[in-house]
């Protein structure tokens, strides 16, 4: 357990320590299903806040059969995906990813990577699927979202925002592959001036060279905004012979301010996978 739970927490605390392994399976799975909340907290906590809001308090036996029941709910829903309103798989994705379940991962991209049971998944819920994986992703995981990129260039948007945090140097590669498509670019555009930025001062020439020449392959269009990207950031920026010492401070400041306008925490990407449908 961790410090002292909120006293509305108790009863919900000894509820769930007190389940073995076969009736916790039923309660967490009708919390998934929106058939009861039996945890203290607000509407808009459930299912998952809820959970996640008691979890660090349960004793270490309870949080490992949670685990295990998760577990194994991601393995009913994947063996009969129709069964599962949409709703209550996002549930259990959001829930696994805010939780780190052990081996949640692997089994999401075992899926991501087989087409035949991907294929019968609702695509609607891909997009949760992928947001769970790099919710959970490490530099490990770095071959997985270089290859997505490759095989599903409509996600390397997002590969691209993953890598700038699990392997920055893996990032620019993901971009080769990005399509035309208005969403994916300007996520790549709004995250691209930050990689510059945030390498070393002895790298950042060379980075910015490379991301240049990936960037002459691309459509004209794609290519054009994501250089505005670059300029608007003032990344192109070269402070050279600077005159006066005012001049200079001015310049530091501008270059700082477009490098935290940039910044983006990769565990909340864009709108456009952070509240897919």
């Amino acid at each position: 357990m961790t410090s002292v739970p909120p006293e509305p927490y108790l009863a919900g605390l000894s509820y769930i320590e007190g389940l073995e392994r076969t009736a916790m399976h039923d309660w967490l799975r009708a919390e998934l299903l929106d058939q009861a909340h039996l945890l203290a907290g607000r509407e808009d906590d459930f299912p998952v806040q809820a959970i996640v809001n008691h979890f660090p308090y349960l004793r270490l036996d309870a949080q490992r059969r949670v685990f295990e029941i998760l577990d194994t709910l991601l393995w009913e829903w994947k063996q009969n995906p129709l069964a599962w309103p949409s709703d209550a798989v996002r549930s259990l994705l959001e829930l696994m990813a805010a939780l780190a379940v052990p081996g949640a991962k692997a089994k999401l991209q075992s899926l991501a990577n087989t087409p035949q049971q991907l294929s019968v998944i609702d695509e609607s819920l891909r997009p949760s699927i992928f947001r769970t994986i790099a919710a959970l992703s490490s530099n490990v995981d770095r071959h997985f979202w270089i290859h997505l990129a490759e095989k599903q260039p409509e996600l390397a948007g997002m590969a691209f925002q993953v890598l700038t945090r699990v392997a920055p140097g893996d990032a620019i590669g993901a971009i080769r592959f990005l399509p035309s498509d208005e969403a994916a670019v300007g996520g790549v555009a709004r995250a691209l001036p930050s990689l510059v930025s945030g390498s070393s001062p002895e790298q950042r020439d060379s980075v910015l060279s490379e991301v240049l020449s990936v960037i002459d392959t691309l459509p004209d269009e794609t290519a054009a905004e994501l250089r505005l990207a670059l300029e608007q950031a003032k990344v192109l920026v070269r402070a050279v012979n600077v005159p006066n010492d005012d001049l200079q401070v001015q310049q530091f400041r501008e270059l700082a301010d477009a490098f935290v306008r940039g910044l983006k925490l990769v565990s909340n990407l864009d709108q456009l996978y952070a509240t897919a449908a």
